[in-house]
């Protein structure tokens, strides 16, 4: 009998202490707000590059990614943090039901992009010569928020270029700041847009980019008409340089 009481005692410290952690883990995975230490709530790791012509004149952008720091190894992220300066955001974030959404970036930052044709293009740009100055990044970053030390923020109402308004607004993470009590109700938003040639692009435009990285929009067309070969490279600060080619068909 005593054993009995025992066994049962047991199994229902066990039980309470199971319903405990549960109701825990529970309470941590729905919470509606979380404070953040850092604005990036998860970094994510370049797998492979792809490049495909999507309308005439465009270039997109696909990075196979996969998780690199957050949740899932808070050394990586701790580090990438330290490294831009992100580490007093402390605002608030929604708390997802597995894991905490919010800002995600890819933890190599890049130094500078290069982008050439197999043959010649026109006069000015000959076969195996940068195409730069003719062909125009469109993206976002948050880095300039980060850097000023959240204080300094892009008007989502300002008046951006025709191209940027259909092509970027995308870019300006709209999607993510929903996540963001502080800023999804807000017309001051923290990530700013990239619309530049790519020959005119800084570190900083090329610091802190989303997945969707962006699109490249040539802005002029070849003398002749036919199948042109771009490669495009983009060099990171990991020393390694991410290359692919589309086909554009002009």
């Amino acid at each position: 009998m005593k054993k009995t009481l025992l066994t049962f005692s047991v199994i229902i410290i066990s039980a309470l202490v199971i319903c405990s952690c549960h109701k825990d883990h529970d309470k941590y995975d729905f919470a509606e707000t979380s404070s953040a230490r850092s604005f990036i709530q998860q970094y994510d790791s370049i797998d492979e590059i792809e490049f495909r012509q999507l309308e005439t004149r465009r270039i997109s952008v696909n990075i196979k990614h996969s998780k690199m720091g957050g949740l899932w190894n808070t050394h990586i992220y701790d580090s990438l943090c330290k490294k831009h300066n992100d580490l007093n955001f402390n605002g608030k974030i929604n708390v997802g039901k597995t894991s905490h959404v919010g800002y995600t970036a890819i933890g190599t930052d890049f130094q500078k992009i290069d982008i050439s044709c197999n043959k010649d293009y026109n006069s000015e740009h000959p076969a195996g010569t940068l195409l730069n100055d003719i062909v125009r990044l469109i993206s976002g970053t948050p880095y300039p928020y980060i850097k000023s030390g959240y204080k300094k923020t892009f008007n989502k109402n300002d008046p951006l270029s025709a191209l940027y308004e259909v092509y970027g607004r995308v870019y300006l993470g709209s999607y993510y700041l929903m996540m963001y009590l502080d800023f999804k109700n807000s017309d001051l938003i923290p990530v700013f847009p990239v619309d530049k040639k790519v020959s005119e692009l800084t570190k900083e435009d090329l610091t802190l980019v989303s997945p969707y990285f962006g699109e490249f929009y040539v802005e002029k067309l070849p003398e002749a008409k036919g199948d042109y070969e771009f490669t495009i490279k983009l060099y990171g600060d990991d020393g390694k340089v991410y290359s692919g080619k589309a086909i554009m068909k002009f």
